[in-house]
């Protein structure tokens, strides 16, 4: 058996997630998933997930942050 992560996934529940996000945040959105199943932990507004975000090539700006975790 492989040693990689994996996660279930819902097609419809990850549709109704990005309802309404332009396709730079659902680049972030992806992301944060998988950084979440990656610790197993929540992610948190700190450098470590800005950086991260950050390879994922995203313009989202740092200050839109707490507005686009809240959706």
């Amino acid at each position: 058996m492989s040693d990689e992560l994996w996660f279930r996934f819902h097609p419809s529940k990850f549709m109704a997630g990005i309802r309404g996000l332009n396709a730079n945040e659902v680049k972030v959105y992806i992301c944060v998933l998988c950084r979440i199943y990656e610790r197993g932990e929540a992610v948190k507004n700190d450098a470590e997930t800005w950086r991260h975000t950050a390879r994922c090539g995203c313009p989202l700006s740092r200050k839109r942050w707490p507005d686009w975790c809240a959706r």
